[in-house]
């Protein structure tokens, strides 16, 4: 078996003939969770788009199963990746229970789920998103927290051995942020996660991969990662990294910087 999940290589995205993506390359381990970081316009969501079929590109390559991602079709992609993107649109009035059996639609094709399996994975993901009480409530009335944890339960009841995740802290409280990345660590498979917290990214994922200007611009563990030198050149902020007291992992504290204009 392939030690990676997903290779990626000289992947290039143009849009309207501006390119977004510049050969882009990193792979994923089978079991790790890597965090994508970069600033505003990076171009981690085109990345992540690209790896769950949203966005078409033409240079370069995505390898699953030793397979390239375009030669799969979109049911076997759902089957092999579960994502929860951005501002996810949801078209139709549907509760709770709904959202979360919408995952095992690649496995039984139908949305109504007679099988007894079918039903005990979406009361089990229901149970880890901490959603079972609100199971028979209507999306629409959902804060956005509880919305984004019924997207990430339909994610996990997939039961796909990749999760890819666009700022799924997002409208989150900072418990509900921590819960939801323990429940990435729990999948036990491999996680793909765009983050904007640079500390939860440090926390919570294995390697990292920093982005600017549609490039990736380094690659690693967060301890070798995340440097000042690094957060100065591509964050444009004066930072000290730390052990966090609990974790030992790197934590990192901004300096703060009085009257400064937007943008500068």
């Amino acid at each position: 078996m392939n030690p990676d999940a997903l290779r990626i290589r000289g992947l290039t995205v143009e849009r309207r003939g501006r390119r977004i993506l510049t050969d882009i390359g990193f792979t994923v381990p089978r079991g790790v969770v890597v965090g994508v970081i970069g600033p505003n316009g990076a171009g981690k969501s085109t990345l992540l788009s690209c790896l769950y079929r949203h966005t078409p590109y033409r240079q370069g390559e995505i390898i699953i199963e030793d397979r390239e991602l375009r030669s799969l079709p979109r049911k076997e992609i759902a089957r092999l990746i579960a994502a929860v993107p951005q501002d996810t649109p949801i078209a139709f009035d549907l509760t709770v229970s709904d959202i979360v059996a919408a995952g095992r639609i690649p496995h039984s094709g139908a949305l109504v789920h007679s099988g007894k399996r079918d039903r005990e994975i979406i009361e089990h993901c229901l149970r880890r998103v901490n959603l079972e009480q609100l199971r028979h409530r209507s999306v629409a009335t959902l804060s956005g927290g509880e919305r984004q944890r019924a997207l990430l339960g339909r994610a996990l009841a997939q039961q796909a051995p990749i999760l890819v995740l666009d700022e799924p802290t997002n409208h989150l409280d900072l418990a509900n942020q921590e819960q939801l990345l323990e429940l990435v660590h729990e999948h036990t498979g491999t996680g793909v996660i765009a983050l904007h917290d640079l500390n939860l990214a440090a926390e919570y994922c294995d390697r990292i991969v920093v982005m600017n200007y549609g490039s990736v611009v380094a690659t690693g563990t967060p301890g070798e990662v995340l440097t000042p030198t690094l957060l100065h050149e591509v964050f444009r902020v004066r930072a000290r990294v730390v052990p966090h007291p609990e974790s030992g992992r790197p934590h990192i504290i901004t300096r703060a910087r009085r009257s400064v204009h937007i943008g500068q």
